[in-house]
């Protein structure tokens, strides 16, 4: 095997974490929709970007740096997720405090696979994050729009959705 079992195992726990991501960002868009109204916001983070996003890094980044070197790839269970929030600036909050989360866990797997000198492994994953990039600046502007919005406009906000969604 050409590739450490630490990187292996880091590389488990990213493919893991893309799908409690997706179950994350599918309950929000869920809440985003029904509850709130916010069809459009919810299609554009739903479809248009975000959660559709992970499941394919997954398959993406099991094809490359596991499966590429004969090596199964392992699926972990996912948690509940939250399935009710008090509002949508509390929504876009949590999106984009997750994606954070989740883009410097990425890095760190990135920093795991260059201390184990898995350098093949490295460049893979340096292909895949400039997308995760991009996803975590529209959180930021998601959460900068809805603060200058506010509550009062999120209907507003949802309309105007397409005027500042760049994904």
């Amino acid at each position: 095997m050409n590739i450490n079992q630490k990187t292996i195992d880091a590389l488990y726990e990213l493919i893991n974490q893309c799908f409690q991501m997706n179950r994350f960002c599918d309950s929000l868009v869920s809440v985003l929709g029904v509850k709130f109204a916010m069809n459009q916001t919810s299609d554009k983070i739903h479809k248009n970007g975000i959660c559709h996003y992970f499941p394919s890094l997954s398959d993406s980044i099991g094809d490359a740096c596991l499966e590429r070197y004969n090596i199964i790839v392992k699926y972990g269970a996912t948690t509940e997720e939250p399935s009710d929030y008090a509002s949508v600036t509390e929504m876009i909050e949590k999106l984009e405090e997750r994606l954070i989360e989740f883009q410097n866990m990425y890095m760190g797997m990135m920093k795991i696979s260059f201390e184990n000198n898995d350098l093949h492994i490295y460049s893979e994953l340096s292909n895949f994050i400039e997308e995760l990039n991009k996803i975590v600046g529209q959180s930021i502007l998601l959460k900068d729009k809805i603060g200058y919005y506010g509550e009062d406009r999120i209907m507003d906000f949802d309309h105007d959705i397409n005027n500042f969604w760049n994904l």
